[in-house]
């Protein structure tokens, strides 16, 4: 979980924020308001070969839409490294932002 936390410190779209857990397994990410989740990860598991899960999945009206939930069970720290290297690179495409 650190090492996931470490690296959206240092690369995570200043447009987006993330509030690091003190325990459990998923770190939750919102995004601006415009950002539908709902398009980035299908985008995203296309382009980059990644997936995380649209907050929306977990709302019962549906909400969160601009939230994802990154989990970190079953994960070795090198390939949670690299997958959130490559989340905030494609985050910061996808959002048409500077980091």
């Amino acid at each position: 979980m650190a090492a996931l936390c470490s690296v959206l410190d240092k690369f995570l779209p200043h447009s987006c924020s993330y509030i690091r857990p003190e325990g459990g397994y998923f770190v939750w990410i919102t995004l601006p308001a415009y950002a539908d989740m709902n398009v980035f990860v299908p985008w995203c598991q296309e382009k980059y070969k990644l997936s995380a899960i649209p907050g929306s999945k977990f709302s019962l009206k549906g909400t969160c839409g601009n939230h994802l939930r990154l989990a970190v069970a079953f994960h070795s720290k090198e390939t949670l490294v690299k997958a959130a290297e490559k989340l905030c690179i494609a985050l910061v495409e996808f959002l048409n932002v500077d980091k």
